[in-house]
């Protein structure tokens, strides 16, 4: 990599596979990592802050449904002014010869369509992240967050630029896990109410 990463990865219920990706995405090389244990009822913190004493782990007791917006937010705020973060979910593992090109004025993105569970992977400069406000907290659930971020990105002329996903491994996991902390259970419902919210904001501009 010709920069440094910081790599935010949250976790509410997810410490089992905390466990498996944290030890592979820790030798990643010219990387910092920002843990964000949101109520995580297994203490995914307290584990990751004992096994890896450099990651820096930061805390949101008292929550009771999980928040991808909320929780990747409060992380990316642990992120140096003008650095390059990397969204990379608790489930993922990142290859360790991972390497790109980085260029201002751009983000990466995995080609999603190739491989299941990797679309909310995201490589962006805090500067970019923050000049378009971040991850929508208006958006709950399941669904439409990134992609909602993505276009947001676009809008504003930052240039999107796909990358090969062979970097990334997916653990796979049934759609149960996925909408555990959520109110809506229905991911479809989740997707379209999002959508909706969405479409509403832009049509107000």
């Amino acid at each position: 990599m010709n920069v440094r990463l910081y790599i935010v990865t949250v976790c509410m219920g997810r410490l089992d596979f905390v466990k498996k990706t944290m030890p592979e995405n820790i030798l990643l090389e010219n990387a910092d990592f920002i843990f964000v244990d949101w109520s995580c009822p297994q203490h995914s913190g307290d584990w990751v802050e004992q096994t890896y004493p450099n990651v820096h782990v930061v805390r949101y007791p008292g929550e009771k449904l999980f928040s991808y917006s909320k929780t990747h937010n409060r992380g990316a705020a642990n992120v140096p002014p003008e650095q390059w973060m990397m969204v990379l979910d608790a489930d993922i593992v990142l290859d360790r010869a991972f390497d790109l090109e980085i260029k201002a004025s751009c983000f990466y993105v995995p080609t999603p369509h190739k491989v299941e569970g990797i679309g909310g992977t995201i490589i962006v400069n805090k500067a970019d992240f923050d000049l378009v406000g971040g991850y929508d907290e208006d958006l709950t659930g399941w669904g439409a967050m990134d992609d909602d971020l993505v276009a947001r990105l676009k809008t504003r002329g930052v240039q999107c630029v796909e990358f090969a996903p062979d970097c990334l491994r997916h653990m796979d996991h049934d759609n149960a896990l996925r909408v555990q902390y959520f109110e809506e259970k229905s991911m479809d419902e989740s997707h379209t109410k999002n959508s909706e919210i969405i479409r509403g904001k832009v049509l107000l501009k």
